[in-house]
């Protein structure tokens, strides 16, 4: 089917392209593991920021959308005590730019720890760490469909 005979779009029906990518915003809530699966289940990931255009959109979206609610990133402690931070992926999120609110805390304290972005005055400061088994809302990614 041609794009002239329908509307084409690059993402699914409510998903928000961005760059190569395609986000998913939901409104319901799920711990971060389970976030992970409905992402997957959707062909997706939980989202991840490679950029700094990408963080500007997604805090300025989920700034309108949520009232100041958090949204679970693909940011987890790695475990085996390295302190490291990675993405769902397992690249690790030094290798990028980093918007923590403030750095994250190394030592393991007593429970999983993940990433989520929470909209606030300032996109560079707006990653916060969190229990990963704590409920928030989920940003979910994939790649933007090539159109032909």
């Amino acid at each position: 089917m041609s794009c002239e005979e329908r509307v084409c779009s690059p993402c699914p029906a409510g998903w928000t392209p961005q760059g190569e990518k395609c986000f998913l915003f939901s409104q319901d809530r799920a711990d971060w593991i389970s976030s992970q699966y409905r992402c997957m289940a959707l062909g997706a990931a939980v989202a991840t920021v490679r950029t700094k255009e990408e963080q500007v959109f997604l805090w300025q979206k989920a700034q309108s959308l949520s009232q100041g609610d958090s949204y679970w990133l693909g940011l987890r402690s790695s475990a085996g005590g390295d302190g490291g931070w990675r993405w769902s992926d397992g690249s690790p999120v030094e290798k990028g730019p980093g918007f923590w609110e403030s750095e994250p805390d190394k030592t393991d304290s007593g429970g999983e720890l993940c990433g989520r972005l929470t909209p606030g005055d300032d996109y560079r400061k707006s990653w916060f760490t969190y229990r990963c088994s704590n409920l928030l809302r989920i940003i979910c990614e994939r790649r933007r469909a090539a159109l032909q």
